[in-house]
């Protein structure tokens, strides 16, 4: 599972490094590099404020950016050591390029390319959940030398859940069909900012949970990062647990996200509204199609079950097969909630 940003809820201290400023030389192609990366000061403060305490940020042990040298093309630099720190080392190869400014993008993923002084990246679909981490929240920095600040460019919803139960999946969907996901462009300016880019399409947000994340009684935080945006009539989510349970839990009161900020929502138990087991969440026309071609071969008749929608699905001119059309001997016998969802 990819390894994020660790957080931890500490009254906030200023940044420090205890590590010297090189000079900065142009590298050779294939020889290793070396940047000293720190996140803003503006950032660090204005990221979240719980009770009174500020979050402070922390590099993680594998934490990783894609970074262009002078205009060069786009290469993975990783950090040294085991993290925990505020401020990090990192190491990579570059080619680089004949202008006068580093551009470096956090997190790392293949493709970030830079065209008239943008930033094309994109902002995940799916989203992988590591204890205490935003991994897929964006920041950048920009730098003569080998010295990086980075900034956040997004903002992060906060949900905090309760109970005994192990959480496989959290989904997260704008009440009024928001786009939040997708191909998005960064300008590179005093203070950068994100937006989605015209092609931008994905609605839902779903946090991985991998083998499952234990809730407990004082409660379990999940952070979506999403772009700055308004949910006029704000989000519904659905919380999908090992067992295949899942609870739906919805606000319609308008919710404004700001870059840069994190929007804390009050703490809830973890109440499975499906009872009959197993459910099944779907989220993608291949879903639908793994449960048509059960129910058609007689493999499974979803006697009992559930099939939820966990957000809008787009068939995508695939061939389709309705659900129990093809043989009739083995009909779907489980019950269907479209969730107020469309296919």
């Amino acid at each position: 599972m990819k390894r994020g940003i660790l957080f931890s809820i500490i009254a906030m201290i200023g940044l420090a490094s205890c590590q010297q400023k090189e000079d900065f030389t142009l590298p050779v192609d294939g020889e290793k590099m070396t940047f000293y990366a720190s996140i803003a000061d503006d950032a660090t403060k204005t990221i979240a404020e719980v009770e009174g305490e500020k979050t402070k940020v922390l590099w993680a042990e594998g934490d990783a950016y894609a970074m262009s040298v002078k205009g060069g093309a786009f290469a993975k630099f990783t950090l040294e050591g085991e993290g925990g720190q505020t401020t990090g080392t990192f190491t990579g190869t570059a080619t680089a390029g004949d202008g006068t400014q580093n551009v470096a993008y956090y997190p790392y993923a293949d493709g970030i390319t830079m065209v008239d002084g943008k930033l094309n990246v994109v902002i995940p679909a799916e989203q992988d959940y590591t204890p205490g981490s935003i991994a897929a929240a964006p920041m950048v920095a920009v730098s003569a030398d080998n010295t990086l600040k980075f900034q956040n460019v997004a903002s992060l919803i906060k949900i905090t859940l309760q109970g005994d139960e192990t959480i496989k999946s959290v989904s997260l969907t704008g009440n009024n069909d928001e786009i939040l996901t997708g191909n998005a462009l960064v300008t590179l300016e005093e203070t950068p900012s994100l937006a989605l880019a015209a092609d931008a399409e994905g609605k839902t947000i779903t946090l991985d949970c991998g083998e499952g994340i234990q809730l407990t009684a004082d409660g379990v935080d999940f952070y979506f990062a999403v772009p700055a945006i308004t949910l006029e009539n704000g989000f519904t989510l659905v919380i999908t647990d090992i067992e295949n349970k899942v609870m739906t839990k919805t606000t319609t009161n308008e919710v404004e996200l700001s870059a840069s900020k994190v929007k804390v929502f009050p703490a809830f138990d973890y109440e499975a509204s499906l009872t009959a087991s197993p459910n099944y969440a779907i989220s993608s026309a291949k879903g639908l199609r793994w449960i048509a071609e059960q129910v058609n071969s007689g493999a499974n008749s979803f006697a009992g079950a559930t099939i939820i929608l966990a957000n809008d699905i787009d068939l995508n001119n695939e061939e389709w097969i309705p659900i129990g059309s093809v043989n009739q001997e083995h009909g779907f016998m489980g019950n269907f909630d479209g969730n107020g969802k469309t296919i």
